[in-house]
């Protein structure tokens, strides 16, 4: 499984009346000012905390497309995984950084009596969607701050 990554994450930025804001750099020391964002998708890192490991995610595939993520039953697989070409600079136009790698992660489609037969949709985060946003170390729900995930799960199909 390959993934994409891209992200962009404000740091500096003062928010102004009328939805302006004010950039005042990566390293700024101002209170009126937001610290940084941190966010996280799906559960654990993996399952031993180990950079070198992910997951993979099978989710029964609905009868009909839906941009919702699912939350079905589920079968987690342990990968072996490995980032390239990780880039995270900041950008003060956008006033944040501009996150980009590319993670590759390898599994071994478990066996039928892991999962069943059928067509699955393949995350590799467990649940495919935000379970942590924070700003300034407080959690906040990342509706707040516009905070959305964009892509598509490929569909598979596991034979017997």
């Amino acid at each position: 499984m390959t993934i994409r990554f891209q992200a962009r994450t404000l740091q500096g930025v003062k928010y102004l009346p009328g939805g302006s804001r004010q950039c005042f750099g990566e390293k700024h020391n101002r209170p009126d000012a937001n610290g940084g964002y941190n966010y996280y998708i799906g559960g654990a890192r993996s399952p031993s905390g180990s950079k070198d490991q992910g997951q993979a995610a099978f989710y029964p595939a609905p009868k009909e497309s839906t941009a919702i993520p699912p939350s079905d039953k589920n079968l987690v697989v342990t990968t072996t995984r490995k980032v390239t070409g990780e880039a995270q600079p900041y950008n003060r136009e956008v006033c944040g950084f501009l996150s980009r790698w590319t993670d590759y992660r390898t599994f071994t489609v478990p066996s039928s009596r892991s999962l069943r037969p059928g067509r699955y949709l393949l995350s590799p985060y467990h649940p495919p969607r935000f379970t942590l946003v924070e700003r300034d170390g407080k959690a906040i729900s990342p509706e707040s701050v516009g905070a959305t995930l964009q892509g598509t799960l490929p569909t598979v199909t596991v034979l017997e």
